[in-house]
């Protein structure tokens, strides 16, 4: 009686590791043991896994304690057949609320969402309060796409002053600035900036302007000393 034996048995050997392992894992998820050691038990309203072992829930069930139970779509919801989350989504144009799936309230001036879950305000209105408002743009101003701040912005050469848009008074040897920061406005190369003006620059010998164009510097090797430019000690 020898021959293959010895092969058989570690074969079996090597099964009954493999169910006691996924026994193992079963009952520490909380399963029955004895039903763990079913390993060809397959609970209702699942499906064999095509490769590999174990089973899946058929669409519309999803696992609970090593059974496959329904699961509750509501009114104007449907099955999303996913593992995570509720399992159900709401149809277009519905939104999740309390476990149900409910209409969404569409304000005046609004519309639905491409996600069909939610709303947004037309153009030219703001969401406030579960509404849409009109926004009101001051002379030279224009309807903004940022979404925040008033709404709307000034056009160029006028600055936001309250809920109005202001000209920006430019200097003499002055010009617009692209910048939002500052007076709105910046000098010509060779003047200096002060508040109201634009000071021509007294470039004393040996010195250049600099890359701003509103200063000056010594050339090399000469120091600037006050307003001079001298050879250093």
């Amino acid at each position: 009686m020898t021959g293959r034996v010895p092969a058989v048995t570690n074969r079996a050997v090597s099964r009954l590791e493999s169910l006691l392992v996924l026994a193992m894992a079963m009952c520490s998820a909380g399963i029955a043991c004895g039903q763990a050691l079913d390993a060809g038990a397959i609970p209702d309203n699942a499906e064999a896994n095509r490769y590999g072992s174990g089973w899946t829930c058929d669409e519309g069930y999803r696992e609970s304690s090593g059974q496959c139970v329904a699961i509750e779509v509501p009114e104007h919801g449907f099955a999303t057949g996913s593992a995570y989350g509720k399992g159900w989504e709401c149809h277009h144009g519905y939104q999740d609320q309390e476990s149900g799936c409910v209409p969404v309230e569409i304000p005046d001036n609004a519309f639905l969402t491409a996600s069909g879950n939610g709303w947004k305000c037309h153009r030219g209105y703001r969401k406030g309060n579960g509404r849409c408002t009109s926004i009101d743009v001051p002379d030279h101003g224009y309807l903004s796409d940022l979404p925040f701040g008033t709404g709307w912005q000034c056009e160029r050469g006028f600055r936001a002053e309250g809920e109005r848009c202001a000209r920006i008074a430019v200097p003499e040897h002055g010009y617009l600035s692209d910048s939002s920061l500052g007076p709105g406005w910046t000098c010509e190369r060779g003047y200096r900036i002060t508040a109201t003006d634009c000071i021509a620059l007294e470039v004393p010998p040996g010195a250049h302007l600099d890359y701003t164009g509103h200063d000056w510097e010594c050339d090399r090797p000469l120091k600037r000393v006050a307003d001079a430019c001298v050879i250093p000690r």
